[in-house]
């Protein structure tokens, strides 16, 4: 079985790890306009332009994605194969791979963002954005992790 990101999937998910990772930003820019600019040497221009750049720069990734990532030679950005080998993560054409004897179950990690992870017994595991995959996606990756 072989499962690969769609792009509306990837926008969607970039979104989501973005939001995700400004949040805490946002937060601290509104506590720290709240206490007094005096207190942490912040001023509103300063933090808009943090957030700005961050956002602007998702976007690029997004649309240079979009432009040259496309047609014959485009690379997975983000996909997972599961054959009788293993599970293997593919991250912009780049793959990692867990050997069946060596995986050890898998877990949902409810935390900001959250998680995916796919456990291997005494070394590193497989993470990857719970919204990584479309909802389809990750119901047949968990049916199919759950009976190994």
């Amino acid at each position: 079985m072989k499962l690969v990101q769609s792009r509306k999937q990837n926008i969607f998910n970039r979104f989501y790890l973005t939001v995700i990772q400004q949040w805490w930003v946002i937060m601290g820019a509104v506590i720290a306009l709240v206490i007094g600019d005096t207190l942490l040497e912040l001023n509103v221009r300063t933090i808009w332009l943090g957030i700005a750049t961050a956002v602007v720069l998702s976007v690029l990734v997004g649309l240079w994605l979009i432009a040259f990532n496309s047609g014959r030679n485009a690379i997975i950005e983000y996909g997972i194969e599961l054959d009788e080998d293993g599970v293997h993560f593919i991250r912009y054409g780049s793959k990692r791979s867990i050997s069946w004897r060596e995986y050890s179950g898998f877990e949902v990690l409810n935390r900001s963002p959250r998680m995916i992870r796919i456990k291997q017994s005494g070394n590193k595991p497989i993470e990857f954005s719970y919204y990584t995959f479309s909802k389809p996606q990750r119901e047949r990756l968990f049916e199919s992790l759950a009976r190994q």
